[in-house]
Order: structure tokens, then sequence, then C-alpha cells
């Protein structure tokens, strides 16, 4: 049970931080640092959900 509600929360902070590179983008351009910080934590949180995906599946 608690598994599940962890990945729940990384698909929800996966998406919010999606949202925001998406409207930081917008107002910054895509090269910018902020939208460059934000893209860097989203590819964490991205590669920590495959992880998961990967030992859940092993199991």
């Amino acid at each position: 049970m608690e598994a599940n509600r962890h990945h729940l929360d990384l698909e929800t902070s996966i998406e919010q931080l999606r949202q925001q590179m998406i409207q930081l983008a917008g107002k910054h351009g895509l090269t910018s640092d902020v939208v460059l910080g934000v893209s860097q934590q989203l590819d964490k949180y991205i590669l920590m959900a495959q992880n998961n995906h990967k030992a859940d599946s092993i199991w």
C-alpha cells in the first residue's frame, strides 16, 4: 500500500514539474537556467519512476 502511494506521489510530482517547466519555458525561454533546473529535477523523478517500474516488474 505504501509503495502504491509513493508511485502516485511521484507521478503527481512529475506532472507538476512538467507543467511548471512548460510555463517557465514560455516565460523565460527553453534555455534559461530556471527551466534547465526544473528539467534536471524532472529527469531525476522520471528516472526514479522508471526504476520503481522495473523493480515492480521483477516481482
